[in-house]
């Protein structure tokens, strides 16, 4: 028993360091520069989402009374409305903008499905 504590403790060490080692890389959008983005919602604050491309790169994105948020579908292309407090962390969604000032990108699109929503919301 006792030769198996100090195995069983290095592979809690590694495990634990490799939690810690996980530093995403943070993309910076020069100011004005067009931006399409997909990815998933990893974090949000009240106005401030940031998104996991497929890469692992995440992109703040702010959020302005100003952005379209709709789902996608719908009659000609034209999703329904829906309110920024409803995007959520799990939610995949498509996002068109341009950099600030700050080296965020401000939304001006986010479009995302009516099933990607559900799915997000029930988690």
């Amino acid at each position: 028993m006792l030769k198996k504590f100090p195995a069983i403790l290095l592979a809690l060490l590694i495990g634990i360091t490799g939690v810690f080692a996980q530093d995403a890389q943070v993309r910076t959008v020069a100011s004005g520069q067009k931006i399409k983005l997909k990815g998933v919602v990893v974090a949000r604050d009240n106005d401030r989402v940031v998104v996991r491309d497929a890469t692992g790169v995440e992109t703040n994105v702010m959020l302005t009374s100003a952005t379209s948020v709709k789902t996608k579908g719908g009659f000609f292309g034209g999703g329904d409305t829906v309110a920024t407090n409803q995007i959520v962390r799990g939610l995949n969604l498509e996002i068109e903008g341009r950099g600030d000032n700050s080296g965020n990108l401000s939304a001006q699109k986010v479009r995302f499905g009516k099933t990607d929503l559900a799915t997000a919301t029930a988690l």
